[in-house]
């Protein structure tokens, strides 16, 4: 019982989530039950792992940003050009 706690630690699930989920006798399993668990955990790190591949882009287009400061720049001057680019434009009146 003690691996597979650790191994649903592992995969996520918190200590009040897998009290929930298992059963006090291993006799009575509701299985219906911890399939539906289950499918919820995979959707929810399903859209962590979309997340994550979001976060990782933005993250290597903010390198290349920095990198590609032009080599007469100084520092300071690269750091108001990285923010301008990412402040974003006022939106426009449609009037």
């Amino acid at each position: 019982m003690l691996q597979l706690i650790s191994a649903a630690q592992r995969a996520g699930f918190s200590l009040d989530e897998l009290r929930v989920m298992l059963p006090d006798d291993e006799m009575h399993w509701d299985q219906a039950a911890l399939l539906d668990t289950l499918r919820r955990k995979v959707q929810d790190i399903e859209a962590l792992q979309g997340q994550l591949v979001q976060s990782r882009a933005q993250l290597l287009a903010l390198v290349a940003q920095i990198e590609a400061k032009p080599e007469d720049m100084d520092c300071a001057s690269n750091a108001r050009r990285l923010m301008a680019d990412m402040t974003p434009a006022p939106a426009r009146s449609s009037t």
